[in-house]
């Protein structure tokens, strides 16, 4: 019985593909190189995903017992909230959801970066304000480089 048509077809395609991608050198150092800018592009939405974490959470409890308050409310231990704060620790899924459910109307913008705007061009979620957020993170960054001055400054 002779074979289908459609399956001779994709035999020869399969075949086609596997001599191109065994004769081209090019292939590997590509994807190493996909591989990098993706480790890179993680690495970068990560840490933009903790800012507007630790950025809702600043602006949300008080900064006197900000890691027990955090710790009553959310159930997570208030030593893996300083540790996300001193940046020893990424934001968990748990830390995510309980920030997310307890400030609902920035959940998609702390999730995703941004807002979710309506067929009719209404905004559905508030977004924090730029001028405040562009502060805060000035002021963070203020912070962990002094932070590293003072630590280079006491080494003997």
């Amino acid at each position: 019985m002779p074979e289908p048509k459609l399956n001779r077809a994709v035999k020869t395609i399969a075949k086609e593909r596997g001599k191109r991608t065994n004769k081209s050198p090019l292939k590997p150092r590509n994807e190493e190189l996909r591989k990098t800018h993706a480790i890179e592009d993680q690495r970068e939405l990560s840490t933009l995903l903790r800012d507007r974490l630790v950025f809702l959470i600043d602006t949300w409890a008080p900064q006197q017992g900000k890691y027990k308050f955090l710790e009553d409310k959310t159930g997570i231990q208030g030593t893996k909230w300083q540790n996300l704060f001193l940046g020893k620790q990424k934001p968990t899924v748990e830390m995510l959801m309980a920030v997310a459910s307890r400030r609902r109307q920035y959940a998609y913008w702390l999730l995703l970066g941004s807002e979710i705007v309506r067929r009719n061009g209404e905004i559905w979620q508030e977004v924090p304000d730029e001028d405040k957020l562009h502060a805060y993170q000035t002021y963070r960054r203020w912070i962990e480089e002094n932070k590293t001055r003072e630590q280079v400054d006491e080494t003997p």
